[in-house]
């Protein structure tokens, strides 16, 4: 299969926050550390031994469980951060029939992982004068004046739009793709080829588009693509086994590719895109949709110039603005792939609102993956590398397979410090655990207690996003609970989960270095309702044998069940006038459908003076009547009862992203989390 016709999935990348582009000091890391700088790939293999990063055991024991599934033959894992490596190491088999073990400077297609690659260079060349992404694409190769819509038209497409994949343009057959030896002998197959729809209007993922790209690269310089990237971005950054076209003494060290059987076994497949022929073969054009070779260190290095805002080894390649161009989401609402919550940004992918696949990457982060199972995202918030190098011809989604989840969630766990699965009761059910993430030597420290949303019947303690990592940060233990779902128990059994979370966390928080008596619960969505009542109905605390006293705040985020009768009113009536059938299980259900019920489940109903109620913090989306609704309703009547509130609306964001941003630097509903719990009281 070439690779025009291959489906090139990729990974989740994003919008970073402005003091990312900043110069980095080194980050503190348990453990040894080594400098990207030093890393410079070694043909002796003796002597690359002697030079090797450090190996997280929990990052590779995870890699041999999807080996001895069979799901990969072996794999290369690194995890970086802007000037160092913390993790790098090789599992499994580079061949399974040679049994040649996999090596750390083991070599991989890394197919669209390409490219980010095309992107960057094309936008160091704009740096340049050179060329615009704005411009129009003709301006540069003139035989695109002829290109036209399916009726006929003339359609007009600039660069920005070949890079974000906007352009509509139609991909040529395997044979067309074969036949061309050079970039400029594809260009006039991909004019001859109608728009799919007007520039601009829709995302589709284009192998042409990129491909068109390097051509007016080449265009604008002068140079042969493959000999402008060696000299603009390959040399300079020390990348000396990333190329189009390996040496025979590179082609030892290529890891073999294999596709997974029906019957769970693995055999090799031929690189698709190279038609039967070696990988040294100069006989097909540089591909910049997916024609690389290279390692992970090689990748590293990159990914490094591009977490620093254009800047490695005191080299300038990109613009600090520019990189922020690049990196922030350019299809606006556009539904994107290849997984869900994503936007696209210049040659990248970009996580919008982490979930799934990218839940515990942090808003903005930004990457791409390739057909083969190689995966590479930065992450601004954490500011960390990660970097999966695996070839597997046929996974479902490469973007969503169960290897990238377990890569990144190891990688994650890593270096968080964090104790997961923690039983709360005795016996416990699946659903009553929880996690703890601690600082190194935490000593009497305050401690959040995160509550999940999901609609009380879906959502898990994982779905965090980079908030354990920033609190720990702030110097707080962060505890993430889960708690049985609806409909398998009732509304009063899950308030008790989370009363008997909190009497874990008052029991044995201390042994994590936290301080029982400073907690801060906090929830977002249905999470919110579950934090909010825990607050002020202290039934559910005083049947633990705790009191509110425990608690020194509250902080639900834009949740819209403070009042029941009030939401259910609210819903129930809109669905009415529009004449839409109710839901089948809807609030009134969730909550008993018994109106003694709904009151008793809303947290305004047990606010009272004098009872011991902590400060409130309210979080909701400015722009949603129903949470900015409820949030206001609660805020007014711990008002009356003499609670300390505040009532924080946050603009231009969603329900979802309200969540996902908290922890980021520049986000203003963060600020204002932070200044409430930094006013709490020390004792």
């Amino acid at each position: 299969m070439l690779l025009t016709t291959l489906t090139l999935a990729m990974a989740a990348v994003g919008q970073g926050p402005d003091d990312w582009y900043e110069p980095f000091p080194a980050h503190k890391v348990a453990g040894n550390v080594y400098h990207l700088g030093s890393q410079r790939v070694q043909a002796d293999q003796g002597k690359a031994e002697q030079e090797k990063p450090p190996a997280v055991a929990a990052i590779s024991d995870r890699l041999r469980k999807d080996i001895a599934a069979k799901e990969i033959a072996g794999a290369v894992t690194l995890v970086a951060t802007p000037d160092r490596i913390i993790h790098l190491d090789a599992t499994g088999d580079a061949s399974l029939n040679a049994a040649e073990k996999m090596r750390t400077d083991s070599i991989f297609w890394i197919a669209s992982m390409s490219k980010p690659v095309l992107g960057t260079l094309l936008l160091m060349l704009q740096d340049e004068g050179l060329l615009s992404v704005d411009d129009p694409v003709e301006k540069h190769l003139p035989e695109f004046k002829e290109l036209k819509t399916a009726d006929g038209k003339p359609a007009k497409v600039t660069i920005r739009q070949l890079l974000t994949h906007t352009s509509g343009m139609g991909e040529i057959t395997a044979d067309q793709a074969r036949a061309c030896k050079t970039l400029a002998d594809a260009i006039p197959l991909y004019v001859a080829k109608p728009v799919a729809f007007t520039p601009g209007s829709k995302w589709a993922y284009c192998q042409s588009g990129i491909n068109t790209g390097g051509r007016i690269a080449e265009v604008v310089t002068g140079e042969p693509l493959e000999k402008l990237l060696k000299k603009r971005l390959f040399d300079p950054l020390g990348m000396k086994d990333t190329t189009f076209y390996l040496t025979e003494k590179q082609l030892p060290r290529l890891a073999k590719s294999y596709r997974r059987t029906d019957r769970g076994d693995l055999i090799e497949n031929d690189i698709g895109f190279l038609n039967g022929k070696s990988p040294t073969s100069l006989d097909r054009f540089p591909a910049p949709n997916g024609g690389l070779f290279s390692t992970a260190s090689d990748y590293a290095r990159f990914c490094q110039m591009v977490l620093r805002g254009g800047e490695l080894d005191g080299k300038r390649y990109l613009k600090a603005e520019t990189v922020k161009l690049m990196t922030t989401i350019q299809t606006a609402d556009l539904k994107t792939g290849f997984t869900d919550g994503n936007g696209w940004g210049l040659g990248l992918c970009i996580v919008r609102e982490p979930q799934g696949i990218t839940s515990m990457l942090s808003p903005g982060s930004f990457g791409h993956g390739g057909a083969y199972g190689t995966q590479a995202w930065i992450d601004p918030g954490t500011k960390r590398i990660y970097i999966l190098m695996v070839q597997r011809a046929n996974f479902p989604n490469s973007d969503a397979s169960v290897v990238r989840r377990g890569f990144q969630e190891a990688a994650s766990e890593a270096f968080s410090n964090v104790k997961r699965d923690i039983p709360y009761a005795d016996p416990p059910h699946e659903r009553q655990v929880l996690d703890v993430y601690a600082p190194k030597d935490a000593k009497n420290l305050p401690v959040v207690f995160w509550i999940h949303g999901g609609g009380w019947q879906t959502g898990d303690k994982k779905d965090v996003q980079i908030k354990p990592q920033v609190f720990m940060d702030k110097g707080f233990v962060f505890v993430s609970t889960n708690y049985r779902l609806l409909p398998d128990v009732d509304m009063a059994t899950i308030v008790g989960d989370i009363a008997k979370s909190i009497h874990w966390v008052r029991d044995h928080i201390a042994e994590y270095g936290g301080d029982p008596k400073r907690l801060f619960i906090m929830g977002h969505s249905a999470g919110a309702q579950l934090a909010a009542l825990i607050c002020t109905d202290d039934r559910y605390l005083k049947a633990e044998g705790l009191s509110l006293a425990i608690t020194k705040g509250c902080v639900p985020v834009d949740g819209d069940t403070y009042d029941v009768p009030a939401i259910i009113e609210t819903a129930e009536t809109r669905r009415r006038v529009h004449g839409l059938p109710q839901a089948k299980f809807g609030h009134r259900e969730k909550f008993g459908n018994d109106p003694a019920k709904h009151r008793d489940f809303s947290a305004v109903t047990h606010v009272a003076k004098d009872k011991g109620i902590p400060p409130f913090l309210i979080l909701h989306v400015a722009g949603h009547p129903d949470t900015s609704a409820q949030a206001q309703r609660l805020g007014t009547v711990l008002k009356e009862a003499g609670v300390p509130v505040t009532v924080f609306g946050a603009k231009e964001t969603t329900h979802n992203k309200i969540n996902a941003d908290l922890g980021l630097p520049d986000d203003p509903t963060t600020k204002a989390l932070f200044e409430f719990v930094g006013n709490a009281p020390k004792k």
